[in-house]
């Protein structure tokens, strides 16, 4: 069971129900319904499957875990693709966020930072970099953003936010134009589909953050992930040889630490 995930947007979906999709492209629709003991459950599934009137808890804890690990990837952006299309995007507020100084302290050591920008219809944080300046306003950083190449390699470049342009590889993805001047972040703030405490992290599937590290080594990363696709722990089948571990982990809620591993080397 998750200790922090966010239940409100779910106690709308009798209106709207959560599509959690399939390989097929069909959709498992899940509505919300009161039991007569009080607990909430998901209900109306149209398309069947083991989520058929289970407690809502279940579905809140650890919807993915029983799934192999393509099945758990293409699960989790079907639902994020809903909370995008909802509007509950990932948005940070030091208003209710847990371990800002922690985090104030991070970026006093690291002032060239790799970021992420989706579009608008994803639902990763496109606020990071407000944010990042919003811990420490006195701090002057030096923001890159990615670029793959025609190769597949992708790198880091520096430029204006407003200065990104729509990927021609991948849709809905905004890089870093090729021109750019080509850094070497010493912090990188990296999107996870999925991700657990213990660090480990999902991507989408087409390794480039994995092959980036490993050909950098020493680059520290945060893993950003909503808490809709935090969980306690992967199933040992997930984890594969050429992940990468996140050094830490960043939710709309609180930046924290993997409770074990060497990666915490901040």
């Amino acid at each position: 069971m998750l200790s922090d995930v966010d239940t409100r947007p779910l106690l709308s979906l009798n209106k709207n129900p959560l599509n959690l999709g399939n390989r097929n492209g069909a959709g498992s629709f899940f509505k919300l319904r009161m039991l007569p003991d009080k607990r909430m459950s998901l209900s109306d599934v149209r398309c069947g499957g083991a989520f058929n009137k289970a407690p809502v808890e279940n579905f809140l804890g650890n919807p993915f875990k029983n799934l192999e690990r393509e099945d758990a990837r293409k699960n989790a952006l079907s639902a994020a693709r809903n909370l995008a299309q909802s509007q509950e995007h990932f948005a940070i507020s030091l208003n209710d966020f847990n371990g800002s100084s922690e985090l104030k302290s991070l970026l006093k050591i690291h002032s060239t930072i790799g970021l992420f920008n989706p579009c608008a219809d994803w639902f990763e944080a496109s606020n990071v970099e407000a944010f990042l300046n919003s811990i420490d306003p006195s701090a002057s950083f030096s923001f890159a953003y990615p670029h793959i190449d025609s190769s597949n390699a992708m790198s880091f470049k520096t430029c204006r936010k407003d200065e990104l342009q729509m990927s021609p590889q991948f849709k809905n993805l905004l890089e870093a134009p090729a021109l750019a001047p080509t850094i070497q972040p010493t912090l990188l703030f990296i999107p996870c589909t999925l991700a657990d405490k213990q660090g480990h992290r999902m991507g989408r599937g087409q390794g480039h953050y994995d092959r980036y590290i490993q050909h950098n080594p020493n680059v520290q990363r945060v893993g950003i992930v909503h808490t809709r696709f935090l969980m306690q722990c992967f199933p040992e089948s997930w984890v594969q040889a050429h992940d990468q571990d996140m050094n830490a982990l960043l939710t709309q809620r609180q930046f924290f630490r993997p409770t074990t591993k060497e990666t915490q080397t901040l």
